[in-house]
């Protein structure tokens, strides 16, 4: 064809009826086939009379970045360039613009857009709750923080047995007065406890302490199962809710504290973790005080209620709130994984790089570690090994039934034993929750 009729005045251009191609026509280029249709770049296309590779759009499904060109000939590189690239994983590409995170997932703003979809480093994750993370590339729908939109923000809590938040109610006094009840239900199931372990003198035959104390244990770990990340339905989330305000382990997660502290800088692991240092020993001086007073009133010159009751309430009060302090230690220090980086999985606003993660580790989770997880058991197996081996535990049945009553007498050690199990439990629930549901039933 002749160059001047389909390109008039030999300017840089031609018609072009055929979508997906385009016409390059110059004068300049006179040993070139200028007539000839280009074809537009993998995943783009063009409107018919289109004159330049310009109006190359990318399709639906593709992108264009600004600074990737086309790998063809040389002469299209350097004139022309703009390869439509194939949109990344858990985004939505339209008409050649960048990529849009779809809903249900979270742009890492710290990895670049992805142009080699083989990389091992994809700038979007999923998150943890479906519904917390929107359609836009800024993060989160309302009520959600942070990295995978997985932290509750000021004003909500985090529902039980989900990463799901909910609005708190405009008044923290129902959440302060529901924390002071669960604070005197558990005193109260302690006397109890304490009550009828003391009538009974820690006899075997009180078949009442063995049921309670196996009710008791049985509560605590279902009540742990609340960690595993699975899509419980509402009767089951209302029973293990149940069983964690009945045996007191309610006070280890913290329940309500995300309402009660509103605007302060204690996050709320950190306000359970303090809570769960001093509630203990607090309700160890309160009986050390009512059993005081009582021997003082009762002119008591045995002092067996210091020397027998005291003790049996303390051991019942660390034995009891021994999964609570080991469940509130590991929230401070359980980090997860969340694009190369890592936050704890209690609060997603504290990189287990940060100053403060080893503070609070260091000051509080590790001396928590070592003397109640560790510290309470081993105390009191030594205490009790003591009288094993000069063959008078059973003398000591008073104080100590409670913890050997109901076994063989090889088997005193059985409820130490129980007790470190169920903070096992505790913290493989939580340094295991990041790497799925498998592993941490499988541990």
């Amino acid at each position: 064809m002749d160059g001047g009729s389909d390109c008039p005045g030999a300017v840089k251009g031609s018609l072009d009826i055929e979508e997906r191609f385009w016409r390059a026509c110059n004068p300049q280029l006179e040993n070139l086939e200028t007539m000839a249709c280009r074809r537009c770049g993998k995943g783009s296309s063009s409107l018919p009379r289109s004159v330049s590779v310009d109006d190359c759009v990318c399709d639906d499904g593709f992108w264009r970045h600004g600074n990737s060109t086309t790998t063809t000939a040389g002469l299209l590189d350097e004139h022309y360039g703009g390869e439509c690239l194939l949109c990344p994983k858990f985004a939505e590409c339209k008409n050649g613009t960048p990529p849009v995170t779809l809903p249900g997932y979270w742009r890492v703003p710290w990895r670049e857009e992805i142009l080699d979809l083989g990389g091992s480093d994809p700038p979007r994750l999923a998150c943890l709750e479906s519904t917390a993370c929107n359609a836009s590339d800024e993060g989160c729908a309302e009520f959600y923080e942070g990295p995978l939109c997985a932290t509750c923000g000021h004003g909500s809590y985090r529902e039980t047995a989900s990463f799901r938040c909910r609005s708190c109610n405009e008044s923290a006094t129902m959440s302060v007065v529901f924390l002071v009840l669960v604070l005197l239900g558990t005193l109260v199931g302690i006397g109890v406890l304490t009550a009828l372990t003391i009538v009974s003198h820690g006899e075997a035959s009180a078949v009442d302490i063995v049921i309670l104390r196996i009710a008791l244990n049985s509560f605590i770990i279902s009540a742990g199962a609340t960690a595993f990340p699975l899509s419980w339905p509402p009767s089951l989330v209302i029973m293990f809710q149940t069983f964690a305000v009945s045996s007191g382990s309610a006070l280890g997660d913290g329940l309500s504290a995300d309402c009660i502290l509103g605007e302060s800088g204690l996050h709320p692991m950190q306000a359970s973790g303090l809570a769960m240092a001093v509630v203990p020993p607090a309700i160890v001086l309160f009986w050390v005080a009512i059993f005081g007073l009582w021997t003082v009133a009762s002119r008591d010159k045995t002092w067996r209620r210091l020397k027998v009751h005291l003790p049996v309430a303390i051991i019942i009060t660390l034995l009891l709130s021994h999964p609570m302090v080991t469940k509130a230690a590991v929230r401070l220090v359980a980090c997860r994984n969340v694009g190369g980086r890592k936050y704890l999985d209690a609060n997603f606003h504290v990189s287990c790089e940060s100053q403060e993660y080893k503070t609070w580790t260091f000051s509080l989770a590790v001396p928590l570690f070592l003397l109640f997880t560790l510290g309470v058991p081993l105390g009191y197996a030594l205490a009790m090994y003591r009288h094993v081996r000069r063959d008078t535990l059973s003398t000591q049945r008073d104080v100590y039934g409670y913890l050997f009553s109901g076994f063989r007498k090889s088997g005193w050690w059985f409820e130490l034993w129980n007790t470190i199990r169920k903070s096992l439990f505790m913290i493989a629930s939580a340094v295991f929750a990041p790497v799925g549901v498998e592993m941490q039933t499988w541990v």
